[in-house]
């Protein structure tokens, strides 16, 4: 039985994403002013749908959107007193979901991305209204989300420089350890994007000057131990996320090879429940037990989940693959 992601799941996230970029468009306008340029930003928008967006806040909020000129720039605020559209319908269960994400993302070593949902929370709880104490004890009932486990090492301003320079298609100067010579060197790089993963974060960047053959490297964001934005642009390669990790079982890059894992009857309720792979599919047995089938690279950490699983899971294919799990615990660490 074979699954297939439905199209409209990817238009309803699509939808999704945009009502979350105009509520934040929306708290923070909230006490604060924004020129055209900065709310295009937050949207990732053009111009012109800035101005719709602008028309659409003057419905809504009639006399309380205002316009004021800062530095020769216009921009405009909502002012004080006025509520969120009822439409939003915010409630409580909402800003604690916010609040147990922010913290969530602290515990995967996203500073940047929870202390943002933790401004947003705030933001809303004020256009909400004085609801503080209230939304205070609700979380406490609630308890927070914390996540145990290893995590590194990440320099939140580092991230936040790296994002910019990614944004702003801004060179990076980068001081990177490196762990098999265990030097630190210095070099400017084209930034493309951050890959998470559950032990790792990576930048995805080029080295500027051609060295290794132009290609996309991985640098362990806890391995950098600084980043400046330069003034050189560069123009970029057309970088796909989504192209660049559909071959892979996690982060680490290995030429992708067909992968077969056979789950016994007793663990296939919870497995069918996972997603391995995008690309998998998945077949119900006769006699109760789980066949995945999908096809990529990523040696070492199908290995770190197959562990997981203990005798629940058989590896069919490749019918090597525990051979070459020891030969790339030997390439690790040369």
């Amino acid at each position: 039985m074979r699954k297939k992601e439905d199209k409209r799941d990817k238009a309803e996230q699509g939808t999704y994403a945009r009502f979350t970029r105009v509520l934040d468009l929306a708290v923070n306008m909230f006490g604060r002013a924004l020129t055209k340029d900065e709310i295009c930003q937050i949207m990732k928008c053009s111009k012109r749908t800035a101005d719709r967006l602008i028309g659409c806040f003057q419905e809504v909020y009639a006399n309380g959107l205002k316009e004021v000129s800062e530095g020769g720039k216009k921009k405009w605020t909502i002012l004080g007193g006025q509520k969120l559209p009822q439409f939003l319908e915010i409630d409580d269960e909402d800003l604690l979901l916010l609040n147990n994400l922010a913290n969530l993302m602290k515990q995967q070593n996203r500073d940047t991305d929870s202390d943002r949902l933790t401004k947003l929370r705030a933001q809303i709880v004020r256009a909400l209204g004085n609801k503080e104490q209230e939304l205070n004890n609700f979380d406490f009932s609630e308890g927070n989300v914390f996540r145990p486990g290893i995590r590194t090492k990440i320099d939140p301003e580092i991230v936040k420089t790296i994002r910019q320079a990614i944004q702003e298609k801004k060179v990076l100067n980068i001081e990177y350890f490196n762990k098999r010579s265990g030097k630190i060197s210095e070099g400017a790089v084209e930034p493309y994007g951050i890959l998470y993963s559950d032990r790792a974060q990576y930048l995805l960047a080029r080295h500027w000057d051609g060295f290794a053959g132009n290609e996309i490297h991985q640098f362990l964001l806890s391995n950098i131990r600084s980043a400046i934005v330069t003034t050189g642009d560069f123009k970029g390669i057309g970088f796909d996320m989504n192209e660049y990790v559909k071959d892979s079982f996690g982060v680490y890059r290995e030429e992708p090879y067909d992968v077969e894992w056979k789950f016994t009857a007793k663990a296939a309720p919870e497995a069918e429940n996972f997603i391995f792979h995008p690309g998998q599919e998945t077949i119900k047995n006769e006699d109760g037990t789980l066949t995945v089938k999908f096809r990529a690279g990523g040696t070492l950490e199908m290995a770190w989940h197959l562990a997981t699983w203990g005798k629940q899971v058989e590896v069919v294919q490749p019918a090597d693959f525990w051979q070459r799990v020891k030969k790339a615990e030997k390439e690790r660490w040369k």
